[in-house]
Order: structure tokens, then sequence, then C-alpha cells
């Protein structure tokens, strides 16, 4: 790395470390992330059961849309709320 980079990402990991506000940040956006991935996986296994019944399957790809479309929906208010809407 050039040296005024490495310089610079010393001076941006340490300024980042020692603030608060991104330090509460990043803890509420791991605790989030970690919660949308278990609940995402826990419903991906229960789909895939659910898909080994022929007699089933039509209506768990039904089940499947609406998991995604909500799942998408709480993904983007999670990040409203995170950012205040600001991209």
């Amino acid at each position: 790395m050039i040296p005024w980079r490495q310089a610079l990402h010393a001076h941006l990991v340490e300024t980042l470390a020692n603030n608060r506000l991104f330090q509460k940040f990043a803890v509420t956006t791991e605790q989030k992330i970690s919660e949308l991935s278990g609940k995402g996986a826990r419903r991906a296994q229960e789909f895939q059961s659910e898909l080994s019944n022929p007699e089933t399957m039509y209506e768990t790809k039904e089940k499947m849309m609406t998991f995604m479309e909500e799942f998408k929906k709480e993904l983007k208010e999670g990040a409203e709320r995170t950012f205040g809407g600001k991209r």
C-alpha cells in the first residue's frame, strides 16, 4: 500500500473505533443482520421440506414469493430507519 493510503486508513480505523455513534450503528446493524439471516435460514429449511411434497409444491411456491416480498420490505424499512432514508 502507498504510505499516504496506509496513514489515511489507520486514521480512519482509529477514528471509527473511538466513535460511539459508529459503534452503536455497527452493533445494531450486526444484530439486525443476524436476526434476519436466522429468520431467512429457518424459512429456507421449512420451504425445502415442504417442496419435497409434490402435493403442496404450488402452495409452497406462493408462500416463498410472499416471504421474499416481506423480507425485502423488512430490509428496506431497516435501511431507511438506520440511514434516515438517505443514500
